[in-house]
């Protein structure tokens, strides 16, 4: 006679629902971050009147005047650097071969006490999304440095320490400004308000 075939368990086993278990959890945790991702900033400024040629050639030659100067100072507020950055940052539309329409259309930026807030608004599938990372001065050997706080793609948190993985996301603004950015690579200290940056260059007995 035959051997009674076993009968099999009824339900998936205890090791397959947890895996599925986590997988959903997942899939979850991934489509909240990319809602958060496509959310707005709570501010977004309105539209910053750009510099005209001449005032932007302007403004990069008194930056100049003061890096080259014996302890010399520059200072700006928010709304006289956008203008600035809305007159000199020229962003080509992102290429890819998967047919996505991206392009970059602006860079602002934010001040805040001890920081500033850069954030870069970037057109995917013709929705806006805002890449944002705080920069905070420091002075490191004598010489002026940055320290990333923290970031934000649209209203998903990135804290610090991932935060500086992702720093080349913002380096097409920062490629196009970096005959400016280089001018700051001599001074010796900044100061960030809510009102103004303050840039400080070392004396020449110092230098």
């Amino acid at each position: 006679s035959k051997k009674p075939a076993k009968l099999r368990q009824a339900g998936a086993r205890p090791s397959t629902i947890f895996f599925r278990l986590i997988f959903l959890v997942g899939l979850g945790a991934l489509g909240f971050a990319i809602y958060l991702v496509l959310q707005p900033p709570a501010q977004i400024p309105a539209g910053i009147q750009p510099m005209t040629v001449p005032e932007a050639a302007q403004w990069a030659s008194f930056l100049q005047a003061a890096s080259k100067s014996s302890g010399g100072a520059w200072q700006g507020d928010e709304n006289l650097i956008n203008r600035f950055l809305a007159a000199s940052v020229r962003l080509q539309p992102i290429e890819n071969p998967y047919g996505i329409k991206a392009g970059f259309k602006r860079c602002y930026l934010d001040l805040v006490d001890g920081r500033v807030d850069f954030t870069m608004q970037v057109e995917l599938q013709g929705r806006s999304v805002y890449l944002r990372v705080a920069l905070a001065p420091e002075t490191v050997g004598g010489k002026l440095g940055v320290r990333v706080v923290d970031a934000a793609l649209g209203q998903l948190p990135i804290p610090g320490p991932l935060a500086n993985y992702l720093l080349p996301l913002w380096n097409p603004c920062f490629d196009s400004l970096e005959n400016v950015l280089a001018v700051f690579k001599n001074a010796k200290s900044a100061e960030v308000t809510s009102k103004r940056v303050v840039v400080r260059w070392p004396d020449a007995s110092s230098r």
